[in-house]
This record gives structure tokens, sequence and C-alpha cells, in this order.
């Protein structure tokens, strides 16, 4: 056995729900790409659409930073088979979210 040194890749459409956030930023869906080299996610929710398009492997996990309707966020996510837990952290409060991989049509 040797030490998990990559963690495990995302990809592919993942819903996500999290808590104590403002109405249509609580739940949505994650697709994640990845395109030379480089991941990439479409985060959809209530509030619209976003293009999250730096998203860097950390330790055993990914972390990105994005922008809300000018509100910085930081997200630290790790895999752990078909979910993903992670924090996202904004103006000094952090909120727990958790993610659960979508089954799509011809999968």
């Amino acid at each position: 056995l040797y030490a998990q040194d990559k963690p495990e890749k995302l990809t592919g459409l993942w819903s996500f729900s999290t808590a104590d956030v403002p109405e249509g930023f609580d739940k949505g869906t994650f697709r994640f790409d990845e395109k030379d080299g480089k991941l990439t996610a479409t985060v959809t929710m209530g509030s619209g659409e976003l293009l999250i398009d730096d998203i860097e492997e950390k330790d055993e996990g990914y972390i990105c930073r994005f922008n809300i309707q000018g509100t910085d966020v930081e997200l630290k996510m790790k895999r752990n088979g078909e979910k993903i837990e992670g924090t996202a952290s904004a103006e000094n409060l952090s909120f727990p979210i958790s993610l659960t991989q979508v089954k799509e049509e011809g999968e």
C-alpha cells in the first residue's frame, strides 16, 4: 500500500447543499470538467450560474476561490467516493458544503 499523493478526481455532475446561507445559494449543482490539465466547474443554483475556472489540488483535496455578488468565497473540498465534503469560507464565516455525485444518462 502506498500513501495517496493525489486526491480523487472531480469530474461530472454533483448536487450540493449547504446551510446557513441565503436562499438561492443553498443548493444546486456543480459540473466539474478537466481540460488541458486544468480543472473547472460550472455551478448552477437558484441565484444563477457561476464559472469557477481555477480549481487547484491541495494536500489530499482541492481549493478554489470565486466571487458571488461581491463576496469573495474560498472553497476547500475533499472527495470520498460518491461524496465530496467541504467548507466554504466568506467574510470570516464558514459553512459546511456537501456534494453527492449525480448519475447521468448514459453512465
